[in-house]
């Protein structure tokens, strides 16, 4: 559960940026409020849409490598636990860089962080860095065309809810420990 406290970390932190820079929190997350239901359809729809070029790409040996990496790390979670990841990653990082890093850095740079932000210069993890700079690209258009952080979010929580569940069905579960 250190995820879960590093992810509401990355949210308080989100929210000081965009607080330091004079903007108002629920409008930056929520918009006008005018289009909420059309950016929640645009974010899940959007993310619906990556999870499926993720699906369609699985078996490629780059992924499967990636995948092979990364599965250990949400071995033996249980949907509920996914569910949470899926959810505090999805606020966190969406508050951090397109609420308050995408303002202040420009779009580019953010897409550039966001990207380093998942696996930095680690070799292994080149493809995850180049999926995550792909994404921030997404995010931070949806960020852009709807004028705030609520389909960026959904998007980003509909990737994470079934890439996780996905990587957890193929990983082992970690062997229980001894007494």
């Amino acid at each position: 559960m250190s995820a879960i406290v590093f992810y509401a970390a990355m949210a308080v932190i989100g929210a000081a940026i965009i607080s330091a820079q004079g903007l108002e929190l629920v409008p930056t997350v929520f918009g006008d409020g005018l289009n909420t239901p059309r950016d929640a359809l645009l974010g899940a729809g959007s993310g619906l849409a990556v999870v499926l070029l993720t699906w369609l790409t699985r078996n490629l040996p780059a992924v499967r490598r990636l995948s092979d990496e990364l599965n250990p790390l949400v071995a033996g979670l249980g949907s509920g636990e996914i569910a949470l990841l899926a959810v505090t990653s999805a606020i966190g990082e969406e508050l951090m860089f397109r609420g308050g890093l995408q303002p202040l850095l420009g779009f580019w740079p953010t897409v550039l962080v966001f990207g380093l932000a998942h696996g930095g210069t680690n070799r292994r993890l080149a493809l995850w860095v180049l999926f995550a700079a792909a994404a921030g690209i997404l995010l931070g258009w949806l960020t852009v065309y709807t004028g705030s952080l609520l389909a960026p979010v959904v998007c980003h929580l509909t990737v994470n809810f079934w890439n996780l569940h996905a990587m957890a069905s193929e990983s082992t579960p970690p062997p229980p420990a001894e007494p």
